[in-house]
């Protein structure tokens, strides 16, 4: 590996937050939201595969927190109410 990459694999910590190494994947829109808005088990499969190949740090895809006016779309993520909590929490574990 090049010299000016050579801490690209090496941890940090950001306060509490450890990060396993320095790759990290920007948001992207999957529309793999339920209608409804809520985490699908379709994103919760997308975003374990991300972090099986070894990103350090993944930023989920935009969500609508003032639904409708706030959203860009029906498959759009919405954390504009308690009731979608448990999907996500589902999905950090």
């Amino acid at each position: 590996m090049k010299k000016e990459f050579k801490h690209i694999f090496e941890s940090f910590t950001v306060r509490r937050m450890t990060v396993k190494n320095r790759i990290m994947m920007t948001p992207m829109g999957t529309n793999y939201g339920e209608q409804n808005g809520e985490m699908s088990f379709l994103h919760i499969n997308y975003y374990e595969q991300r972090a099986k190949g070894g990103t350090g740090l993944i930023m989920v895809e935009n969500a609508s927190v003032d639904s409708p006016e706030g959203s860009n779309g029906t498959t759009q993520l919405r954390i504009d109410h308690d009731n979608y909590i448990p999907r996500l929490f589902k999905w950090k574990k």
